[in-house]
């Protein structure tokens, strides 16, 4: 039992040390005897959080928060406990949380680790320890003057939004800070507004995921923190052997030597299904149109009903994929379902695979509309390969390998969502998904947008190289691009344009030059049995000329082009075209005796926006 004046003195000591939390370690505690016989004082890492903290508390204006990812066995526990007793036995009325991972993590090692350095400490009749909390033996204080171990739950977040103690001294220690719940740091966050009053910020772990608030604390919030990345490698404590045969069992470029020793983020969370690494190498890939227009198109639909979660629309050609938008959930079928059938026109789908959850009355509609090519996708339906436990998985499994053979985003969002769902093998050996119920428990919105582009690979797909069945007086343009329409002599303006598609005669080395662009193809297998001097007919016609009979040598057009508005309807089953459709179309005023090309080709880039495939053909249009 201290004596008056020991209380005295200590009490005045450690006043002394409340803006030196370093000296405090070495002075509060007994380095070299009995426990800590050999050791001389915090490694340097532990010195350099120490010594920040000291200066950080300094400014009352801001927040001091210092976030360490580090590998095993680096002494992190300790070092939470000498800022325990430091921050409570240096600053009068002190108040803090300290939470964990899991409760089992906070009373089995956070807590204990706390018990061994309070038994050590030289100020400890000053202070009360129990199983949850260090508080002031000073009698009145025991409500204001303490710290509290809190298990933190999904479901009472609001446990962390009372700490305040304005003019005083708050310290929250989130240990394992990786695998807790971002709600709780965002609650957090809102409680630290306090005026005039020193508050220190503490987040400690190994970096297994690569997502979250703590992953954002080294990455797009790096300006507000102190980071530190410690190799346990580098850490005098740490078991050198033991790290060693970690080396030889995984590899030292392993994700889990990564996060285990090197305390480096992985290219992929421990249960991640695709790795950030694969994420971003696809945002940044700029695909050629040559490499994707020649693939059907496909879209994807996931309906949203529920909560803050989002309606997504997703486009995939190939390499090419593009989020063509987002909503917030509705309820509206006939509206999304118009919505999606504006798309598959404008973008020439051949399929729309919508996720049964809440699709199936948007599905109702495109089949009352005559939408043959739409199809409705049980997520949890037995999947077509064998290591797969569901149909979603098989679909995210695909998108993957589509991924890295050379998938193109062009979202951040989408980019963001791929990383979040974790995957696991099952019971029966199966590859699972995370379900969008345990992301949500886990604080992860719904990856709406990464679940429509992964309808694109529900089905395989491919381009009918038959004429499409239309409906009467349907627009079509087919077989040919733009470039290859012209007016007739016979034009006089625009409400009396025929638009001819013709079979285009050039030279070879045009056509094997376009063929290297990607334009042509099957042009060497046109002229094996002759010069590339030779002149060819390409097959983009649909108006046979019987002047040119002879297609035995055909090249075909391989290219895709768009055009931008609905004169598609002015090419139909009849080569008529009525030009009433075009907005503000303005007139050919002048008589003409030869095709205007030149004008056809300007009128042409006011064309529908539907993508125009160039199919060996030789029916009219």
């Amino acid at each position: 039992m201290l004596s008056d004046n020991d209380v005295v003195a200590i009490t005045e000591f450690l006043g002394s040390l409340a803006y030196d939390p370093y000296k405090f370690v070495l002075g509060a505690f007994p380095w070299g005897e009995g426990e800590l016989s050999g050791m001389k004082g915090p490694d340097a890492w532990q010195k350099d959080v120490l010594q920040d903290i000291g200066r950080g508390v300094k400014d009352l204006a801001t927040v001091t928060r210092e976030a360490v990812a580090s590998g095993n066995g680096i002494g992190k526990s300790c070092l939470v406990a000498w800022l325990i007793l430091w921050a409570i036995s240096t600053c009068p009325d002190t108040r803090g949380i300290v939470t964990a991972n899991t409760d089992t993590q906070l009373r089995t090692k956070t807590w204990p680790e706390l018990a061994k350095w309070y038994r050590l400490f030289l100020g400890r009749d000053l202070f009360k320890f129990t199983a949850t909390s260090i508080f002031s033996a000073q009698a009145g204080h025991d409500k204001t003057w303490r710290i509290d171990a809190i298990p933190w739950s999904k479901e009472n977040p609001e446990a962390f939004a009372g700490l305040h103690n304005q003019g005083s001294r708050i310290l929250i220690v989130f240990d394992e800070a990786s695998a807790i719940y971002d709600e709780i740091w965002r609650v957090t966050e809102g409680a630290i507004t306090d005026k005039d009053t020193e508050i220190v910020w503490c987040a400690f772990g190994n970096p297994t995921r690569t997502d979250g608030t703590f992953f954002d604390c080294f990455n797009r919030n790096k300006a507000l923190w102190h980071t530190q990345q410690i190799d346990s490698r580098t850490v005098a404590i740490s078991n050198k052997t033991q790290i060693e045969e970690w080396a030889q069992a995984y590899g030292e470029d392993s994700d889990w030597f990564k996060v285990h020793v090197r305390g480096e983020f992985p290219a992929a969370g421990e249960n991640q299904l695709i790795s950030r690494d694969l994420a971003e190498i696809a945002r940044r890939r700029k695909p050629q149109e040559s490499q994707y227009k020649f693939a059907p198109v496909v879209l994807g639909v996931d309906p949203a009903w529920t909560g803050g979660d989002m309606l997504a629309i997703v486009l995939r050609q190939g390499i090419y994929s593009k989020v063509l938008e987002v909503i917030p959930k509705n309820d509206n079928d006939l509206a999304v379902g118009r919505k999606i059938a504006r798309y598959q026109d404008d973008y020439g789908a051949v399929a729309v695979f919508i996720d049964m959850g809440y699709g199936t009355g948007i599905y109702s509609v495109g089949k009352d509309m005559g939408r043959t090519n739409w199809r409705l996708v049980p997520f949890a339906e037995q999947a077509d390969s064998e290591e797969y436990a569901n149909k979603r998985a098989e679909m995210w499994g695909e998108m993957k390998r589509w991924l890295q053979e050379g998938g193109t985003i062009e979202n951040d969002g989408l980019a963001k969502e791929l990383t979040m769902p974790e995957a696991f093998i099952n019971r029966r050996g199966k590859l699972q998904l995370e379900s969008k119920d345990d992301m949500k428990k886990r604080g992860l919105p719904s990856p709406n947008m990464a679940d429509a582009l992964a309808l694109t690979f529900a089905f395989p797909v491919h381009i009918d190289a038959n004429p499409i069945k239309l409906k009467s007086n349907m627009p079509i343009l087919e077989n040919m691009s733009p470039s290859e329409l012209r007016f007739t002599h016979e034009t006089r303006d625009l409400h009396d344009a025929k638009f001819v598609a013709q079979r285009k005669v050039v030279r070879g080395d045009y056509l094997q030059r376009k063929a290297n662009e990607g334009v042509y193809q099957n042009v060497e297998e046109a002229f094996k049995d002759g010069s590339t001097g030779e002149t060819k007919y390409t097959v983009l016609d649909t108006h046979h000329d019987s002047r040119v009979n002879d297609i035995s040598g055909k090249i075909t057009d391989i290219s895709y082009k768009s055009v931008e508005s609905s004169l598609c309807s002015s090419v139909c089953r009849k080569s008529r075209v009525e030009m009433n459709a075009v907005s503000g179309g303005a007139r050919n005023s002048e008589k003409t005796a030869e095709p205007n090309v030149t004008f056809c080709r300007e009128v042409s880039k006011n064309l529908c926006k539907t993508s125009v495939t160039n199919k060996e053909a030789s029916t009219n249009l």
